[in-house]
């Protein structure tokens, strides 16, 4: 679990400083999802799309960045 929970916060990171560079999308962390079977806490990943003008193409946007991230970041 920690490994997970370290490995979505360098996502996070990345996807964060892209998106303060302007080059990507905003989305959050959250390190209270819920706890694992042994009380560890679990670190997730969340987006939501809050314009009534988001469309497949920007869900697409999000799940695309988020899948750089993920081959950018070491665990």
């Amino acid at each position: 679990m920690l490994r997970h929970n370290s490995f979505n916060r360098k996502i996070f990171d990345y996807v964060h400083d892209e998106a303060m560079a302007g080059r990507g999308v905003v989305i959050s962390l959250t390190d209270s999802y819920r706890e694992s079977s042994y009380d560890e806490p679990v670190t997730a990943l969340k987006s939501f799309s809050l314009s009534p003008f988001t469309d497949e193409e920007h869900v697409e946007t999000v799940v695309d960045t988020v899948l750089e991230a993920r081959h950018k970041v070491t665990v």
